[in-house]
């Protein structure tokens, strides 16, 4: 009862991020002919969140201890653990079958190439953008699932901790499988579409979860429980620090640029919408242009953004508001690239069309390979 509800929460996500297993999932739950199995499962979690929290007031009420805790004692948690080791095995048992199931169906199919998918009426590009998202969530959602039976199982004879270490360890392989299986996936999302910054966040998120997922299963395969919290924090500051270290902008301009080479076309819009970051990559990306085609897409990119920036007149394009306390150093770099390099060039290359009577910025275009292409377009991920 207790692992029911979620392997079958798993197993909705799982459906959702992958077609095949969509099927095969689906002609399963056939054999008992389920019908709104969605709304049975948010019912039922919200049934059992609700009563649980009823349940534990009734008990807290009952059984509230007043007595001080002696400060010598290990084990101070304000729950104590109450799942057996066989409660929490069948949860992570089930679970790991699930994961299990799945990730043979990715070695099957989606591991497989382009030819196995074809033979059950997918396209590989239709496979392959569908369920990133959704495969990180898994991924996030087994980290949870592991510590809070960590935090609540009892583990006191001999042997437990040994079950219940090969069975987390084992559930974090799989879902380093799954998580393989959604990098894949984003990789080939950017191949077709180019990066932004939703998914070079994702990018970079998905191997600083990878690595929380090893350091939990070595602190759990060490004994040392007690650092799960000090490892989630580490993680969380490491994938701060590499956005700040990166330069998110100007990653994503590099990529799209090498993108364009391999033939794709760039994405003037975006790219235009981006930070001053951006704009010393697209100088150096317009210097080191190797075909005509490329350098002129390039260059719209750059007449676009430096349109949407005001050519990087700060001080006169927000006048009083910009003083010297908001000097930002991104900022002044790209005054300095406009006016050294790229300014003296502005008439032919790096100027833009308009098609308000107002010069309204947000109405800027050019024309590249006969076709009108607006500055500003709204943004997805």
């Amino acid at each position: 009862l207790l692992a029911l509800p979620i392997v079958l929460v798993f197993a909705a996500i799982l459906a959702e991020a992958d077609p095949i297993f969509d099927d095969i999932f689906g002609q399963f739950l056939d054999i008992f002919k389920i019908e709104n199995l969605g709304e049975y499962i948010g019912r039922s979690i919200l049934i059992v969140f609700v009563a649980n929290i009823v349940l534990g007031v009734i008990l807290h009420a009952i059984t509230k201890n007043h007595d001080d805790a002696l400060a010598g004692e290990e084990d101070k948690r304000w729950i104590p653990p109450f799942l057996g080791i066989t409660e929490s095995g069948i949860i992570l048992g089930s679970v790991n079958l699930l994961f299990l199931v799945f990730v043979v169906i990715q070695f099957q199919y989606f591991f497989g190439g382009q030819t196995n998918i074809h033979l059950d009426g997918f396209t590989y590009a239709e496979y392959a953008r569908r369920g990133f998202a959704e495969l990180n969530i898994v991924a996030i959602f087994s980290l949870l699932l592991f510590l809070g039976l960590s935090f609540f199982t009892r583990r006191e004879q001999k042997g437990n901790q040994g079950v219940f270490s090969g069975l987390g360890i084992l559930l974090f392989a799989l879902v380093t499988v799954i998580l393989v299986s959604s990098f894949q996936r984003l990789l080939l999302y950017e191949q077709a579409y180019g990066f932004s910054r939703l998914r070079t966040y994702t990018h970079i998120f998905i191997f600083w979860l990878g690595g929380l997922l090893f350091a939990v299963s070595l602190l759990e395969l060490l004994r040392k429980q007690r650092f799960f919290a000090l490892a989630t924090l580490a993680a969380a500051v490491g994938f701060v620090a590499t956005l700040n270290l990166v330069n998110v902008d100007a990653f994503i301009v590099q990529r799209n640029v090498d993108l364009l080479e391999q033939g794709e076309s760039l994405d003037i819009a975006y790219l235009a919408s981006l930070s001053e970051d951006a704009l010393p990559s697209l100088e150096k990306a317009y210097g080191q242009a190797d075909t005509q085609a490329a350098q002129e897409s390039i260059a719209g990119a750059i007449a676009c953004h430096a349109a949407l920036n005001g050519e990087y007149n700060y001080p006169e394009y927000y006048g009083d508001r910009y003083r010297w306390s908001s000097f930002h150093f991104s900022r002044s770099q790209a005054n300095s690239i406009w006016q050294n390099d790229l300014s003296p060039q502005n008439e032919g290359q790096f100027s833009v069309l308009n098609s308000s009577v107002d010069r309204n910025k947000w109405d800027s275009y050019i024309m590249l390979n006969g076709e009108k292409i607006f500055c500003y377009s709204y943004q997805g991920d």
